[in-house]
């Protein structure tokens, strides 16, 4: 069995050097979608860190932290996406959204238990994991949709978008095999898959042109 703590660690502090990377793109060329893209990094990493700590330590508040950052990310996405479709300022969703999202936290960490009740009730994990792989999902169509970066970078960007929502529908199954290590490195591979598409991009690479 993988162990989760180290998995846990390794895969938050690769995420979190990608942040770094992904932001000093964005102070050096002014550019939204890499600001965007280093919030989302920074969100998972420490999303990473306080799951490790909550393990090691127990504390539920720590386990509300690390569902608050690994949902949130759809939050800033549909943030983004609500600046060129209307209807989404118009109605509230991102505010609605956010709710759900710290109202989902809460619940998973507070009324289940954190670690012990997604040990012993797994099916409470499922509207977490699938609020954050959706927010994957709205990400890939959102990079891959800028028409303005470098087409074959940005495609790349999608797919490491679209593998880490499938691994986010999948974390029901994994966490229920006791594959929870397996996961992160999982979603390492992915997150480097993404940093090589947004490197390509800054770089204006594009074998496709």
């Amino acid at each position: 069995m993988v162990d989760e703590i180290t998995a846990g660690l390794i895969t938050s502090v690769v995420r979190l050097m990608v942040a770094v990377f992904v932001s000093y793109s964005f102070f050096k060329s002014r550019s939204p979608p890499a600001m965007y893209l280093g919030l989302f990094f920074i969100l998972f990493g420490i999303h990473g860190w306080f799951r490790t700590l909550s393990l090691m330590t127990g504390n539920e508040i720590l386990f509300f932290l690390h569902r608050l950052a690994m949902i949130f990310p759809t939050v800033i996405i549909l943030q983004v996406i609500s600046q060129s479709v209307s209807w989404i300022s118009r109605y509230k969703i991102v505010f609605a959204i956010a709710a759900v999202s710290i109202i989902l936290s809460y619940v998973d960490a507070f009324v289940f238990g954190g670690f012990v009740g997604e040990a012993r009730t797994l099916w409470a994990t499922i509207p977490s994991f699938s609020f954050s792989a959706v927010g994957m999902l709205m990400t890939a169509y959102f990079f891959n949709a800028q028409k303005g970066m470098p087409r074959l970078g940005r495609n790349i960007m999608a797919v490491g978008f679209m593998l880490q929502s499938v691994l986010l529908f999948a974390a029901f199954l994994i966490v229920r095999n006791n594959l929870a290590g397996v996961g992160f490195y999982l979603g390492l591979v992915f997150t480097s898959i993404i940093a090589v598409g947004w490197w390509m991009v800054r770089e204006k690479l594009d074998m496709m042109s």
